[in-house]
């Protein structure tokens, strides 16, 4: 008798071990449904998005490379200043609030190269290095906790109620795309496996503008890989539609076997690429498109490339809309466009800091599409 309960005990105990790996690696854990395309019709910017105003930041804080920019629901901007390695957070007129260094919480003889720093949906500040390091601050600046693993490279994150998604570098054909998944504190929970890129060559060389591969909504997690069309669920609702933007166009191939890198540019710029994803508010997404066609280039518009935005409903409140776009965002949220705009010249003839220049989202009803 106590031979069969010691091996009855061993069966229970390696069943709720299976179990509980199984708990924290989730391969593909988003709803599938059947999805539908619909076109995503061009109208112009300014019927999109209200006439901007300007933030002026703080001159007291002098802000170098602008390198990432987050806004939370009442309108105070967390700016990452590249050259510098700070976070600094502004009151939405533009006065400043606080400074956030993660050298302060986890030393580095070298200083550490902040990646970009993101508002946390429990009031904390998160900011994460390309050292592997990631640091969660109170709004005064001061130090919650932190974690590090230079093992593996976070390349955007955000958070869904009480978690914190992040997504992973992709580093090559024969790998899935990973996203890891911690507790506020920053304990690990869980593992989700999706599939690889369809073009991981292209996927493995670049993955577009820092931090903009992922984003948190309402209704769940949605990630982007380049060469698609639209964002894809991690986790959460699944998107029962597709927007297709009338100036994307379908690719072909992936980036040649070549060392030769005009040959792997030409074909890595020969169609349009989702380089961004954003959070316009907590049901919109906006997907930012390069190197668009030459023959969608705005009159005014000297850049180097065309780019443009794709700007859908996750829940279907109105049909999906795009624009071409005269300059790069820099952020978006909670019904906000921002951009990076000329810097303020000082009473001396110095040059302060930039000017953030904020659009207002104006969800469209009818949508009338360009000739």
């Amino acid at each position: 008798m106590s031979f069969s309960i010691l091996n009855l005990w061993r069966n229970c105990f390696t069943c709720a071990l299976v179990v509980g790996m199984l708990a924290s690696y989730s391969p593909n854990p988003a709803p599938e449904a059947e999805r539908t395309v619909e076109l995503s019709n061009l109208v112009p910017f300014d019927e999109l998005f209200a006439p901007p105003d300007t933030v002026i930041l703080d001159p007291s804080v002098l802000v170098g490379q602008i390198w990432f920019i987050d806004a939370d629901a009442l309108g105070h901007l967390l700016i990452t200043d590249y050259s510098a390695g700070l976070v600094h957070l502004f009151e939405p007129t533009g006065h400043h609030v606080s400074t956030f260094n993660t050298n302060v919480c986890f030393p580095n003889d070298t200083r550490h190269t902040v990646h970009g720093a993101r508002f946390a949906d429990n009031g904390t500040i998160l900011v994460n290095t390309w050292e592997g390091v990631t640091v969660v601050f109170d709004r005064a600046g001061n130090c919650v906790t932190a974690r590090s693993d230079p093992t593996s490279t976070i390349l955007s994150f955000c958070t869904w109620g009480d978690s914190l998604f992040t997504l992973l570098s992709f580093h090559g054909s024969n790998q899935k795309q990973m996203f890891e998944v911690y507790t506020m504190d920053l304990v690990f929970q869980r593992a989700i496996e999706h599939a690889p890129p369809e073009f991981p060559r292209l996927n493995s060389i670049s993955s577009g503008y820092g931090g903009r591969n992922m984003d948190c909504f309402q209704g769940g997690v949605l990630y982007k890989h380049l060469g698609d069309m639209d964002a894809k669920p991690v986790s959460g609702q699944a998107l029962r539609t597709q927007a297709r933007p009338e100036f994307f166009v379908k690719r072909d191939r992936d980036i040649p076997f070549t060392r030769d890198l005009n040959a792997r540019l030409q074909v890595q710029r020969a169609f349009p690429l989702l380089t961004g994803l954003y959070a316009l508010d907590e049901d919109v997404r906006m997907m930012l498109f390069s190197w668009i066609d030459e023959s969608f280039r705005l009159e005014e518009d000297t850049g180097r490339r065309v780019e443009g935005l794709s700007i859908a409903s996750n829940s279907n409140q109105f049909p999906p809309v795009s624009t071409i776009l005269h300059k790069t965002p820099s952020a978006a949220a909670h019904g906000y466009l921002y951009f990076v705009g000329d810097y303020m010249i000082m009473p001396d003839g110095e040059f302060g800091n930039s000017t953030i220049i904020r659009y207002r989202f104006i969800p469209p009803t009818g949508v009338v599409p360009e000739d």
